[in-house]
């Protein structure tokens, strides 16, 4: 197991008010972050498997207009997850995540591998949707990230948001997340490295350091004008991209 000392330091992160698809999830995450505020933010970093997934057992109650509903006992969610291998703490064949018993805890289930970014409190491990926890298909950008880490070679970081131009229904322009997923294109140093965006826009680019060319791509088309950017070593910046395209 390689433990990775890293310099852990405050991010202040400014978040515009924009206009998000209606489906968004309820949980609030204050803005899109990096693997580096990830990686600074946690006690344990893994790739396991779930287990097992313990939830309360539901019990009867009474409600005040005299009716009986069905709620769920005390306690957390418990996931216990197979361990495949550790970034950051101490490695163990078993860890358990509990939930927080909110609308951002992660819906675990048995049989999926994860990259968990985890958190300790009151004796527990603990993680949300607002760590990067993601599953294993959708964390290539961090796994990058976290195995050149642990070479002890960092790779430098650009993300952000993707939104779309779009124009109101009153003829007003407006931006909005997006309700389909594109595809963010970084150019540099003899190399193209695409990425899919996460749901509504997120989306992060984890390259070696350089300068690269930057924009975004529907159906293999550009449809953002193209930015430059350098990439430091060890280091995150913010890009938001802007998707201006017809349906």
């Amino acid at each position: 197991m390689v433990t990775l000392r890293i310099v852990r330091f405050f991010l202040v992160i400014g978040v515009a008010v924009l206009t998000l698809p209606s489906k968004a999830q309820a949980c609030s995450c204050g803005g899109t972050s990096s693997s580096l505020a990830a990686v600074t933010g946690a006690d344990l970093i893994f790739v396991g498997t779930v287990a097992t997934v313990q939830r309360p057992t539901p019990r009867s109650q009474r409600n005040p207009g005299g009716s009986v509903g069905v709620a769920l006992g005390p306690g957390p969610v418990l996931a216990t997850f197979d361990v495949a291998h550790t970034y950051l703490g101490t490695a163990e064949r078993q860890v358990v995540i509990a939930g927080n018993g909110t609308d951002c805890d992660e819906p675990f289930e048995q049989g999926e591998v994860w990259l968990v970014y985890a958190r300790a409190r009151d004796g527990q491990f603990t993680t949300s949707k607002c760590t990067r926890s993601r599953p294993r298909a959708r964390a290539s950008s961090d796994l990058v990230y976290l195995d050149a880490l642990e070479r002890k070679r960092p790779h430098g970081i650009v993300f952000g948001d993707v939104l779309r131009r779009i124009v109101r229904a009153d003829g007003q322009p407006a931006l909005q997340g997006l309700f389909e997923p594109l595809q963010v294109v970084a150019v540099g140093g003899g190399r193209r490295t695409e990425l899919t965006t996460d749901p509504g826009g997120p989306y992060q680019l984890v390259l070696p350091p350089g300068d690269y060319d930057i924009w975004v791509e529907h159906t293999g088309r550009p449809v953002a004008a193209k930015q430059s950017v350098r990439i430091a070593e060890g280091a995150d910046q913010r890009l938001a991209l802007v998707a201006d395209y017809r349906d």
